[in-house]
């Protein structure tokens, strides 16, 4: 019987550091955009909070808030050009993450070098870190009691290259 817990807690070890040894950049908990389908999204984090919002599906989990924009029927006149691409019907086409629980930016595994940081003008303790490569989006804020960074929000849309692929040939401009 031992050994059994032994066994579990090893398990868990090792499922918890391959969870945290994922770069931001692949998506959050695997989701990715155009391609990870809201049934794949439900089994993820679980059926969402119920909200009367025609773009943004929102899913409350211990550790964060998680709003998705799904596609609706390829190629189709839809709110927020959710029809305006040619994948499967609840196909995510953007998503943000809001931690609950503090993460400093430090400690997120992601890559640096990918990205831009744009300072704001009007917030200087709020910068973005831009990365259209892999079309990932970090809002950050800084304490102004000790100039630590804490991540506010990671937004993940499509890149343009895929964007330009998917998108319906009506839509194109």
């Amino acid at each position: 019987m031992r050994s059994i817990a032994g066994l579990f807690v090893i398990l868990f070890l090792v499922i918890e550091a391959n969870c945290q040894s994922t770069k931001i950049e692949d998506g959050w908990k695997g989701l990715r955009v155009l391609s990870t389908d809201k049934d794949m999204v439900d089994r993820k984090l679980g059926k969402p909070t119920p909200v009367d919002d025609k773009i943004w599906t929102v899913y409350s989990l211990p550790e964060a808030q998680v709003a998705v924009v799904y596609s609706s029927k390829p190629c189709s006149v839809a709110p927020g050009e959710k029809g305006d691409f040619d994948v499967p019907e609840n196909t995510i086409l953007e998503y943000i993450v809001s931690p609950k629980q503090r993460i400093l930016l430090k400690e997120l595994n992601w890559t640096p070098q990918r990205y831009k940081q744009i300072l704001g003008a009007r917030e200087p303790d709020i910068k973005n870190y831009e990365n259209t490569r892999d079309a990932v989006w970090i809002t950050t804020s800084t304490s102004t009691d000790n100039g630590i960074e804490t991540v506010a929000s990671l937004t993940f849309t499509a890149t343009v290259s895929e964007r330009d692929k998917r998108l319906c040939p009506s839509k194109n401009h």
